[in-house]
């Protein structure tokens, strides 16, 4: 064993030591906001909240029990991550259906954001600094206590980036494949992955070929439609399956526009 070989043997044992102890410590700060908020009543604050809790529940309990009842406009990801837990009542009742995966979530988040910021600076000190700024943050140690689909849409963005910025240093055709799954998860979230994804098809293979070439970036650019844009896929045909029209989202009596069509026709359109 040379003397180099164990050098970096050290250093990658510093690291994991770093990130168990930037793991150890988002999950405190998870348990200890998740208490304040039960204890407090503020798991359920959000009207949103109780909803999502409510549609992965119907899925198990109601008249017509199924997944048909995940429904539309709301994407279905967050639902269906909820559905084991939901089932229980104390689970249900309380919210923790939905914290559950929401703590999780920021778990996992603090974890990516910690190893992004490495590959991207080489530097522990800013890593912890980067990751203490995003982990502290009071907004987001409430969100994760709720059953609102912020932290989950976060962690995916993050993992995604995380894999992306290996692939552009590393040219890994996995690490490639990682983004495209973590960005796909995302489109299966919140419709803000929607833009993630269009923006990356543009920016993805623009980057690429300036750096390698034609080749890689048109490799690129189909690897990544058709990998990150499958949830896109997915939801536009369950929608074509289930309701008869492939964009019922858009167009549906619970979409936004149907929302803004009642507001108007009371004259309370924010916008008129």
């Amino acid at each position: 064993m040379t003397l180099e070989s164990t050098s970096e043997d050290l250093n990658m044992s510093k690291t994991f030591s770093v990130e168990k102890g930037v793991l150890i410590v988002a999950v405190i700060l998870s348990i200890v906001a998740w208490y304040i908020s039960f204890k407090s009543d503020y798991i359920l604050t959000y009207n949103d909240a109780a909803s999502h809790l409510n549609i992965s529940r119907r899925v198990v309990d109601s008249l017509t029990p199924g997944l048909a009842q995940i429904g539309t406009v709301w994407l279905p990801l967050p639902h269906l991550l909820m559905l084991p837990f939901a089932w229980n009542d104390f689970m249900w009742h309380t919210g923790f259906a939905g914290s559950i995966v929401s703590m999780s979530s920021y778990v996992v988040s603090v974890l990516f954001l910690y190893k992004l910021i490495y590959v991207l600076t080489k530097n522990k000190i800013a890593s912890v600094i980067g990751v203490l700024l995003y982990g502290l943050n009071p907004n987001l140690l409430y969100m994760q206590t709720t059953p609102m689909t912020e932290p989950l849409l976060l962690m995916t963005i993050i993992i995604a980036v995380y894999f992306l910025a290996k692939y552009v240093r590393e040219r890994k055709i996995t690490d490639l494949i990682f983004c495209s799954v973590f960005v796909a998860a995302s489109t299966l979230i919140r419709y803000d992955g929607w833009f993630l994804f269009l923006s990356l098809s543009v920016v993805l293979p623009v980057w690429m070929y300036f750096l390698y070439g034609y080749k890689r970036a048109e490799s690129t650019f189909f690897l990544f439609i058709f990998a990150g844009g499958f949830g896109i896929f997915l939801w536009i045909f369950w929608n074509l399956t289930i309701f008869g029209d492939a964009f019922y989202f858009i167009s549906g009596p619970y979409s936004a526009a149907a929302q803004q069509k009642v507001l108007k026709s009371v004259g309370q359109l924010p916008t008129e």
